[in-house]
């Protein structure tokens, strides 16, 4: 799905130019002035995106980890933020209460501090 929207914005968005001889080392997306972030909760699909330089982040949250059959939030966050290191990911909170949501947000901060394991 990802790729279906890259494809899609680099067709909406791609100029007339380059000339037909640089066009092997032209992408589309690079004459944008926005970051892409990639949004999604399969782990290979993640590590794809995440290799490709014109991806400057990630995105998940707790409605998609459910659709891909992930039951442990925690883990699976972890576990992508132990392989994906230089690059920004972003996780969701849970609750719809400001107090909880802090509680969450912070405890998911540390996830990337202290990596795929407790310290």
């Amino acid at each position: 799905m990802i790729e279906q929207v890259l494809a899609a914005s680099a067709t909406l968005s791609a100029p007339a130019y380059p000339p037909a001889e640089v066009s092997d080392r032209f992408h589309p997306l690079q004459g944008l002035a926005v970051r892409l972030f990639a949004d999604g909760a399969d782990k290979a699909g993640m590590l794809k995106l995440a290799a490709d330089p014109m991806i400057k982040g990630l995105t998940t949250n707790p409605t998609l980890m459910k659709k891909a059959g992930i039951s442990n939030y925690e883990e699976f966050a972890r576990e992508i933020l132990g392989v994906i290191r230089d690059k920004p990911i972003s996780f969701e909170v849970f609750s719809d209460e400001p107090s909880e949501m802090r509680r969450q947000a912070m405890k998911i901060a540390a996830w990337r501090i202290y990596g795929p394991t407790r310290p």
